[in-house]
């Protein structure tokens, strides 16, 4: 997954960092934590990678107020990664 900012910065991501932590490595760590209500299959007890990348990039364009747009890079001719079970 990866996060393209505006045409002003093109190449590089100023994410208003908190402590050297980006908008992405935020939503991505807060997603895959353990939580009750996790975005997930809640039937299957699965996060998948698709599950992931609508969370991230929820979290990320209203972060960034739409400036960032976190893009899933993943075959779709596979079926989804399974990351982790989700009690």
């Amino acid at each position: 997954m990866v996060a393209h900012g505006d045409e002003r910065h093109a190449g590089s991501i100023h994410a208003d960092e908190k402590g050297g932590i980006g908008r992405l490595t935020i939503a991505l760590r807060d997603t895959l934590a353990v939580s009750p209500g996790a975005f997930c299959d809640a039937e299957a007890t699965i996060m998948n990678i698709r599950h992931l990348h609508t969370r991230v990039e929820a979290l990320v364009l209203n972060a960034s107020k739409g400036k960032q747009n976190p893009v899933l890079l993943a075959p779709y001719s596979m079926p989804p990664l399974v990351l982790r079970r989700v009690p």
